[in-house]
C-alpha cells in the first residue's frame, strides 16, 4: 500500500544516501516509521520488487501530509481527534469498562448453570450441553426437523399438562445449522377449572434471538388460538409466573383447552420459528 506525499519544511536527511530531503521531493519512510528515504533511493529499492528499507528491512511506504514534517511525525491522539487529554482519557476508560462488562456478561451467560426445563428431570447442567442431555437422557422425547419460516404441525396429548409442572413435549432442530429448540407445556398450580390455565412455549440455548408463532386449533378448524412471541432463552428463569409475565408463550384457559382438544385427548399444535 503506497500513498504519495509532498513534504514542506523538512530538514531531515535520507537514511540511505544521507542527502538533505528537498522540500520539492516526496518523502518515503519505512513501515517502522524510523527511517526516512528520498525519492531517488526509493526508485532504486523498487527495482527489485517491493521496496524494503536497507536499515531495518521493513517495507517502505509513502505518506501524505499537508503540514510540515516535524508536525506530521509528532502527531498525537489529542491532535488527531481534536480533543483535550482529559476527554481522551475519559473516552478510553469508558470504552475499556464497557468492553469488560460485555465480555463478562457473555462469559457468565455462556457458562451459567441451568436446570433441565423438563421438570421431571431438573438436572443442573451447562446450557451448551442441553442438546446432548436430551439425546442421551430423554431419548423418548420426539425430535422434529424444521426450516425457518415453515410450519411444524403435531398432535400433543393433554395428559402432559400437570398442574405446577413443565414437561418437554418435543425438540426442534432448525436446519441447516441444527439449532435446538425445546417445546414446553406447563399448567398452573391452581387446579380449580375456573382459575387454571395451560402454557405452550419454546426455549433455545442459541445466542441468536428468535421469534415464533404458536397456534392450536380444533380438529374441525372452526376455532383456534395463536400468539406471536419471542423464543425464551434457556439461561433465563423457567418459572411459569416469569414466562407469563414476559408474555413469551401461548396462554390457554381451562375452558379453551376443553374446547380445542379432540375426542382422543389430543391438541393440534402448529409452530413456526421466525
Amino acid at each position: 500500500m503506497i500513498k504519495p506525499v509532498n513534504i514542506q519544511g523538512c530538514n531531515d536527511r535520507c537514511n540511505i544516501c544521507n542527502e538533505l530531503l528537498n522540500n520539492s521531493l516526496r518523502l518515503y519512510k519505512c513501515n517502522m516509521g524510523k527511517h526516512l528515504i528520498c525519492y531517488t533511493c526509493f526508485l532504486r529499492l523498487s527495482k527489485n520488487g517491493s521496496p524494503h528499507c536497507s536499515k531495518c528491512n521493513s517495507l517502505v511506504l509513502k505518506a501524505t501530509a499537508s503540514v510540515g514534517f516535524d508536525e506530521y511525525k509528532n502527531i498525537t491522539v489529542e491532535k488527531l481527534f481534536r480533543l483535550p487529554t482529559e476527554k481522551i482519557n475519559v473516552l478510553l476508560c469508558n470504552s475499556k469498562e464497557k468492553l469488560n462488562n460485555v465480555t463478562e456478561q457473555l462469559q457468565e451467560k455462556q457458562w451459567k448453570p441451568i436446570k433441565c426445563p423438563h421438570i421431571p428431570c431438573s438436572k443442573t447442567l451447562n446450557s451448551s450441553s442441553l442438546r446432548n442431555h436430551f439425546i442421551y437422557e430423554h431419548s423418548n422425547i420426539p425430535i422434529y426437523q424444521l426450516t425457518r419460516g415453515n410450519e411444524l404441525q403435531i398432535k400433543t396429548d393433554v395428559s402432559y399438562l400437570e398442574h405446577g409442572i413443565t414437561n418437554c413435549i418435543g425438540v426442534i432442530e432448525l436446519l441447516p445449522h441444527r439449532t435446538s429448540f425445546w417445546i414446553l407445556a406447563s399448567a398452573s398450580e391452581e387446579s380449580t377449572p375456573s382459575l387454571s390455565y395451560a402454557l405452550y412455549w419454546l426455549v433455545t440455548n442459541s445466542e441468536v434471538q428468535y421469534q415464533c408463532t404458536i397456534e392450536t386449533f380444533s380438529s374441525s378448524n372452526e376455532s383456534s388460538c395463536a400468539t406471536f412471541c419471542k423464543v425464551n432463552d434457556a439461561r433465563n428463569n423457567f418459572s411459569i409466573t416469569a414466562i407469563i409475565k414476559a408474555m413469551n408463550c401461548l396462554f390457554l384457559s381451562y375452558g379453551t383447552v376443553q374446547n380445542l382438544v379432540d375426542d382422543y385427548g389430543k391438541l393440534n399444535l402448529c409452530i413456526v420459528i421466525h
